[in-house]
């Protein structure tokens, strides 16, 4: 699933076709995006709210359609032979790139109605994962043979560099620094880190050792550029101002890392472990390292996501059934449980506007929790048309003088009790 940028629209995947549901007014049925699908569709929105395409799992063909012309019947774009390995947008959503099976990544422009992809040549293995970088001129995929490879996309008709390095994971996270300063991929063979100075990425990287015995392919830069954390256990926390010093050393999860996130401040740092056992997160105050972390639990499995609200206030963590709201400008609070929810929790996010949560997992539904309760009691209110009844009212609010929830919607008048003459 995807959410636009505006948090106007959440995309979904589905059985043969993907859904576009309005969040202005998520009680309405969705818009049902068809093609020749038959299986479950993985649908993407680009960074600038403009487009969405949807694939299927070992299906060659993506459909392509304008969200300002919905009406219009979507553009279909023949891939990669063998099915689709991977599929983005560019961060300025003019360019969607597919790597395949096949050993082939192509090109399109999005604003062109060309269905021609630009083939782009020097792959020797099938990309795993593709990435752009933050500002659109590099495009990076990490591949089966253990390496990867970056393209200018000023200039595709060179060949790519080579990222050399000890046998890259290439399901692992392909992470920019903020600042477009660096490039960092987990290595596979070890607990290493390869991390590549942007200015000159032909050179050699640095490594950044780990010692630990779970391979993590888990990291994470802050959002002023100034921390890298890899995962472990335990976490190290790289200055990337200055790495020749040591790494700080955050321990407390107990086996392989499922998650690393900052806030959006970088005032916090959330860590989580995958495997079930370890079941709490682990929250760093990121002025105040040298302090224990805070333990967040009460969690039955592993925890594998976590999201902060944009505001910062919320860190919503997903376990097995449950999710959890913690209020970070008071921890001591007891955590908002949000329960009824089938096996793992794979994705949550907070849509922009912070008036949802989304989550996702096993039972493959997906579910809007609404995080203001003025608006809870306002949809109530349209919904039904009327006030509480006054035996509702006792029922729920037994020791409350009825009054009115909706000020729209009139009393239910008191009964007549008068006796008939």
């Amino acid at each position: 699933m995807d959410i636009s940028p505006n948090g106007h629209w959440l995309a979904t995947g589905g059985s043969a076709n993907a859904r576009l549901w309005n969040l202005q007014n998520p009680f309405v049925d969705p818009i049902l995006l068809g093609g020749p699908f038959t299986y479950t569709i993985y649908p993407i929105i680009s960074s600038d709210g403009r487009w969405l395409a949807a694939q299927e799992y070992l299906n060659r063909n993506i459909l392509l359609w304008n969200l300002h012309e919905l009406a219009a019947s979507p553009l279909i774009l023949e891939a990669n032979e063998g099915g689709i390995s991977s599929l983005v947008f560019s961060p300025k959503g003019d360019w969607i790139a597919s790597g395949g099976f096949d050993k082939t990544l192509l090109l399109w422009k999005t604003e062109s109605s060309q269905v021609d992809p630009i083939r782009i040549h020097g792959l020797e293995s099938a990309p795993e994962r593709l990435a752009f970088s933050p500002d659109g001129q590099w495009l990076v995929a990490t591949c089966e043979d253990g390496k990867a490879r970056m393209w200018n996309m000023m200039d595709l008709s060179a060949s790519p560099i080579t990222l050399e390095g000890d046998s890259l994971w290439a399901l692992g996270d392909i992470s920019f620094s903020p600042d477009e300063k660096w490039l960092a991929i987990p290595s596979g063979n070890n607990s290493s880190t390869l991390l590549w100075n942007m200015q000159n990425p032909s050179s050699s990287p640095i490594v950044l050792e780990g010692e630990e015995q779970y391979i993590s392919d888990r990291l994470a830069f802050s959002s002023d550029g100034h921390w890298l954390a890899t995962g472990g256990p335990p976490v190290r926390l790289w200055d990337l101002q200055n790495l020749n010093a040591p790494p700080i050393i955050l321990v407390g999860n107990e086996s392989a890392i499922g998650m690393i996130k900052f806030s959006p401040k970088g005032d916090w740092l959330a860590t989580g472990s995958s495997y079930s056992g370890d079941n709490k997160v682990l929250l760093w105050n990121m002025q105040h390292l040298a302090n224990n972390p805070i333990t967040l639990g009460g969690h039955e499995g592993a925890i594998l996501v976590v999201d902060f609200s944009p505001d910062g206030r919320w860190l919503a963590t997903g376990s097995f059934g449950t999710v959890r709201l913690w209020n970070l400008e008071n921890l001591h609070e007891i955590p908002i449980v949000l329960q009824g929810l089938g096996g793992q929790i794979r994705s949550l996010f907070f849509s922009p506007d912070e008036q949802w949560l989304i989550t996702n997992g096993d039972d493959a539904r997906t579910r809007l929790w609404q995080l203001h309760i003025n608006d809870l009691v306002e949809i109530a209110c349209k919904t039904l048309g009327r006030n509480f009844t006054r035996a509702e009212w006792a029922q729920y609010f037994p020791n409350e003088e009825y009054r009115k929830t909706c000020d729209q919607w009139p009393l239910e008048p008191e009964a007549d009790v008068t006796p008939n003459p």
